[in-house]
């Protein structure tokens, strides 16, 4: 049995995001989670809401601090907890 590399574990994961953030954007649930600007970035403004009823529906982390961290192991990511694209 071959097992999913850190690699394919990402491009996984980057799927689930993308297919996640496409399906919120089409449910009008924008105010949940949504792309900002061009698609390179997003934002999470209703954590509570994510985390109760959206997160777990596309990932198997128990925790968004686990969200998160896979998040920011993404090349090229970086978390912002500020400013204009908070």
């Amino acid at each position: 049995m071959v097992q999913d590399g850190p690699s394919e574990k990402r491009l996984q994961f980057t799927y689930k995001l993308h297919g996640m953030l496409n399906a919120m954007e089409s449910k009008g649930t924008n105010h949940i989670i949504s792309c900002v600007g061009d698609g390179s970035v997003f934002k999470i403004p209703g954590q509570d809401q994510f985390e109760k009823a959206i997160r777990r529906l596309y990932f198997d982390q128990s925790k968004i601090e686990s969200f998160i961290q896979q998040v920011s192991q993404l090349e090229g990511t970086q978390e912002e907890s500020h400013g204009s694209q908070k």
